[in-house]
């Protein structure tokens, strides 16, 4: 070949990089214009119960006490998960009760986990063309709506984030080698902040190692101290871990809504549940293909991104699959798991086509199916958690506007309050306006509950509730009273003299 052949090659050789850099963009471009088309209206969700309850958890310890918590991470500690509730707390210090920066920061996180799931696609399949498929399926879907419209999935959205980072962390190392010191540090620090954020991390050492075993069978006796050194790291990691959360007098199993039922048929109700919301609720002979073909494709086929998903998928639901049942929106983690596997099945179908038809089938054919897909029986409703929100902004505003005083160890009663059907939701309010810690809230049953025999109650602050409006009591009313008898005195506003 001659010279002024050579350097007529290389213009088109250098173009290549470009030209894929470019596509990827512009496939990243279409992913999360396709993720706003659908969530869009989830930033302007308000708060929820959960937020409230959330936010006061979080503003009680201290931030060195979160990251404390987050570091002992083998032990109950005074936050529940201490990542997210770090997260309320910047935010609540940062932005008070507003909820659009909450919103903001977790549509944000959901951004990067997309970025995050193509890279560990791309890691896993060697093909651009299917991470995008990946991304743009586990990107979006109509059952995981409290994903969007409650910031109080933010433990959800960051044990991902986490998870995922941990995950892409070790395909990159192991790409490289076996890892060192630093980096088995690197990655546990990575995964101790997943578990931080929630419990359903405690799946990732499993799909390491099963990840080890199909991409590095074991050959050598020493093969888990070598090859599976990181696995048997998280294994380490995860051992002390539930240990630390699930003995002791705050066990998280001794909470009624995480007591295990160990048992198959409760796993296999859980799944279907969880298969079911997936797919939008198919029909039976539906579901049983479904199942057939999740079951029979690992085995059949040799595709070991497939083989992996599968395990991300079963092994990753195990957290919630014997505890009350959960949906969609709490299967996160998981969710990439079934994204992997539907795109590695579509990749044995479509690799029998030309390979322009198979660019046109998965940028062009499938998103447009998708999209119809979701539009029909999974679009986003933002009236799913709207008059919650509306009501509790409401409440909120008016207990500002009426700007009670709350002295040091306030004593603050609860005659009549907006959610009559939420124990806590006024409580929380009064404390995220106060931000008093030493304050003692509750409704007129709870103190009487509270008070000794015989013992007779003065309050600082008395409020009420009347027909859609939030009402400061004259607490002289409330001076020396017996604790029974609080529900029945009137309200008589402040400022209003007594008849």
């Amino acid at each position: 070949m001659s010279h002024s052949t050579c350097a007529a090659a290389r213009p088109v050789v250098a173009a290549r990089p470009l030209s894929r850099s470019l596509s990827t963009l512009a496939a990243g471009a279409g992913v999360v214009f396709y993720f706003y088309y659908f969530a869009v209206s989830g930033l302007l969700a308000e708060f929820t119960h959960d937020d409230l309850m959330n936010l006061t958890v979080s503003w009680r310890p201290t931030v060195a006490e979160h990251v404390r918590d987050t570091a002992l991470f083998f032990r109950q500690g005074a936050t529940y998960r201490p990542v997210g509730s770090l997260f309320y707390r910047v935010l609540f210090d940062a932005f008070g009760f507003h909820s659009l920066p909450y919103r903001i920061a977790c549509y944000a996180v959901m951004m990067a986990n997309l970025w995050l799931a193509w890279q560990i696609a791309f890691r896993l399949m060697r093909s651009r063309r299917m991470a995008f498929l990946v991304t743009l399926l586990f990107s979006y879907h109509g059952a995981q709506w409290p994903l969007y419209l409650s910031t109080g999935f933010c433990y959800d959205v960051l044990c991902f984030f986490f998870y995922a980072a941990a995950m892409a962390y070790y395909l990159r190392v192991r790409r490289h080698g076996l890892p060192g010191p630093a980096q088995m540090a690197v990655w546990s620090a990575l995964y101790i902040l997943s578990l931080g954020s929630k419990e359903i991390a405690v799946s990732l050492p499993v799909v390491m190692l099963w990840h080890e075993m199909l991409w590095n069978r074991p050959r050598r006796f020493n093969w888990l101290w070598r090859e599976g050194r990181m696995p048997m790291l998280g294994a380490f990691l995860t051992t002390a871990y539930l240990v630390g959360r699930m003995t002791g007098p705050a066990a998280l199993s001794k909470v009624q809504a995480y007591e295990p039922d160990v048992r198959i048929e409760v796993f296999l109700d859980r799944a279907g549940r969880l298969l079911s919301e997936a797919f939008y609720d198919p029909r039976p002979h539906q579901m049983a293909v479904l199942v057939l073909l999740l079951v029979a494709l690992p085995v059949v086929c040799r595709s070991k991104p497939m083989r992996l998903a599968f395990v991300w998928m079963a092994v990753g639901i195990l957290p919630i699959a014997f505890i009350v049942p959960r949906g969609l929106a709490q299967a996160y983690v998981p969710a990439f798991g079934l994204a992997l596997f539907l795109a590695s099945a579509v990749k044995l179908l479509v690799r029998y086509l030309p390979p322009v038809s198979r660019s046109i089938a998965v940028y062009a054919v499938l998103p447009a199916a998708l999209v119809l897909y979701h539009s029909k029986y999974g679009p986003l409703d933002h009236r799913l958690a709207a008059g919650e929100g509306a009501r509790i902004r409401t409440a909120y505003d008016q207990m500002q506007a009426l700007s009670p005083t709350f002295p040091a160890g306030a004593r603050v009663l609860l005659l009549d309050d907006p959610f009559p059907e939420n124990d806590w939701a006024t409580t929380f309010l009064v404390y995220l306006h106060c931000l008093k810690r030493d304050a003692m809230v509750g409704r007129a049953a709870l103190w009487a509950e509270w008070a000794q025999p015989g013992e007779r109650l003065a309050f600082d602050v008395v409020l009420s509730y009347d027909r859609g409006k939030m009402l400061l009591c004259d607490e002289r009313q409330f001076q020396n009273v017996p604790a029974r008898g609080l529900r029945e005195r009137p309200c008589i506003p402040a400022g209003v003299a007594y008849p």
